[in-house]
């Protein structure tokens, strides 16, 4: 009779107007079926770590309705580190289980770090000074080097103009000139060079 009733008629007595309980203790059913040893098991690791994942995402879905519920917040943490604490114990004593169990229910291991590090006042601001200082000794060095880069372009035209006087008097005195005018070109190109790479940061700086 139930099979002819009526799409509405069925729809009352499905799981969707049942209590959330009812719904909870077949959700938990079923996950432990699809993971226990044998009809009457209710202890082993597998069992235990199902029950405790169908518990879980029962409390997730109230979560999402009722956000601000401290005590949900605190069985499912409390719920979640447990869980973890199986499937670590799990994971030593079978690990081929272990990977079955988490295919089987659907589950993402991450496990604990290998070093904990506290995290104190002392060692954030040990890091935060670390970072300060190293800001400072960066801006130092920028302007050092921007200081050389300004005196660099000096340097070249300086360079140019007594290589040229050397080459000039080498050549009055009637003796072979050690400067060509190949070395002069050389360093006037590195002052174009420099020249043109300012103008392009200026350029870049007024865009």
């Amino acid at each position: 009779m139930c099979f002819r009733a009526d799409k509405l008629v069925k729809r009352v007595f499905s799981l969707e107007f049942f209590p959330r309980s009812h719904s909870m203790r077949i959700l938990s059913y079923d996950m432990i079926s699809s993971v226990r040893r044998h009809a009457l098991d209710v202890g082993s690791a597998e069992s235990r770590i199902a029950q405790m994942t169908a518990a879980i995402r029962n409390l997730q879905q109230v979560m999402e309705g009722f956000p601000r519920d401290k005590r949900c917040k605190v069985q499912l943490k409390e719920l979640i580190d447990l869980r973890k604490k199986w499937l670590k114990y799990l994971r030593c004593w079978d690990y081929k289980r272990f990977e079955w169990l988490l295919e089987k229910l659907d589950l993402v291991y991450k496990p604990p770090p290998s070093h904990f590090h506290w995290i104190t006042r002392k060692d954030s601001l040990r890091k935060l000074t670390n970072k300060h200082c190293a800001e400072i000794k960066q801006q130092k060095l920028d302007a050092y080097k921007a200081s050389l880069e300004a005196q660099q372009m000096d340097f070249l035209r300086e360079k140019a103009q007594k290589l040229r006087w050397i080459r000039k008097e080498e050549e009055e005195c009637g003796v072979e000139p050690t400067v060509s005018e190949t070395d002069v070109e050389q360093v006037l190109k590195q002052l174009r060079e420099l020249e043109l790479g300012k103008e392009e940061r200026l350029k870049d700086k007024a865009n």
